[in-house]
């Protein structure tokens, strides 16, 4: 059995790319025969899980944002039909057995406050409506997502389901252990951070839907210590007293050892997976009401708050008050959650695939 992986580029950025490699491993472990259909030149090879092959759509112009409404509106004339299409972009594709989507330009908008009237933002809304109206099945992250489809793009609701984005436990339960104490003094050496400052990991490729305003309003307020500091790990540098800027990371179980919470304060965020690699590497979450996640945590391994300064400050104090109270343990931090093999398993049984013969690799 084929399965094809939709998706314009792959590279080291946020978390749906994060997803799209996960799943693309997973498939291939399950014995299919995957590909992934980019833009030429538009995917880090490093990146593509062995035996995963790529097929490359043709560029046309030098400006990546032309080639990717050239990609969204013409891939659809290179793709293989003899297998499962999982359609994870806003491409025009007839038929895809499942359109995933990770969140809405409408509903993105929306949040921030933004109106759509260029031509691009009305381009991509059509784009999206073509993408989830043609396929099969749309499987959403969240239930807010869900309802952003069906709300602003007219999808009938049956056809929405809610699969939410796994994130990689054994990755991420690896330093659920006394070992992250070690970890957590060896990553402070490195980056020079003394063992009496607070840390708040703030992971991020775009500060501002994230919330970085409200945070850095939020740590100037009198009762939040001097000793809390906000680490951002993004290639974005924000230069302010409280901040620590240490670039993109590779290995992020490790960072998430060394702080002592995460903090998201997202206006939009239609999931989350930082939220749930946190908690499984025993890190708590400061995060708003409006993230996805807050789907699937209990209540009680976050810390949630609504989008102005005096909430945040309350949950970052309250956080504070409780700090060596907190036990690294996230084996019931969840509702209901998937692995990895669990959520491709759903995919291809929503895309109506049996796969009680299928191996595990």
């Amino acid at each position: 059995m084929k399965v094809s992986i939709i998706y314009p580029y792959l590279k080291k950025s946020g978390g749906m790319e994060t997803y799209i490699v996960n799943v693309l491993k997973e498939l291939k472990e399950l014995n299919l025969n995957v590909e992934l259909v980019s833009i030429k030149g538009r995917v880090d090879i490093n990146l593509v899980p062995d035996g995963v092959s790529v097929v490359e759509f043709p560029v046309f112009t030098p400006f990546n944002i032309i080639n990717e409404k050239i990609f969204n509106h013409f891939v659809d004339k290179i793709i293989d039909r003899s297998g499962v299409i999982f359609n994870c972009s806003r491409s025009v594709i007839r038929d895809a057995d499942i359109a995933i989507s990770a969140g809405t330009h409408q509903g993105n908008k929306i949040a921030l406050g933004k109106k759509i009237y260029k031509p691009e933002d009305i381009l991509t809304v059509y784009e999206e409506s073509k993408a989830y109206n043609l396929a099969k099945v749309v499987v959403a992250h969240s239930e807010i997502v869900k309802k952003e489809i069906i709300r602003l793009i007219g999808v009938p609701s049956g056809k929405v389901k809610v699969v939410y984005p796994p994130t990689n436990k054994s990755l991420f339960s690896h330093h659920n252990n006394n070992s992250r104490f070690e970890i957590r003094i060896k990553q402070r050496e490195k980056y020079g951070i003394s063992e009496s400052d607070i840390l708040l990991l703030f992971p991020s490729s775009n500060h501002k839907r994230k919330g970085i305003d409200l945070i850095l309003q939020t740590l100037q307020e009198k009762s939040i210590p001097d000793s809390v500091k906000l680490v951002i790990a993004g290639n974005k540098k924000v230069e302010h007293p409280r901040v620590i800027n240490i670039g993109f990371v590779d290995d992020m179980p490790s960072l998430y050892s060394m702080v002592d919470a995460t903090i998201l304060a997202s206006s939009y965020e239609p999931f989350g997976l930082v939220v749930t690699e946190s908690i499984l590497c025993g890190t708590p979450v400061i995060m708003s009401k409006v993230v996805g996640a807050t789907e699937v945590v209990k209540k009680e391994f976050a810390y949630l708050f609504d989008l102005n300064a005096e909430s945040l400050a309350d949950e970052i104090n309250r956080f504070l008050s409780e700090r060596d109270k907190l036990v690294p343990s996230c084996s019931e931090a969840f509702h209901s959650y998937n692995d990895v093999k669990e959520h491709c398993m759903e995919l291809l049984h929503l895309a109506g695939v049996e796969v009680s013969g299928v191996g595990n690799g």
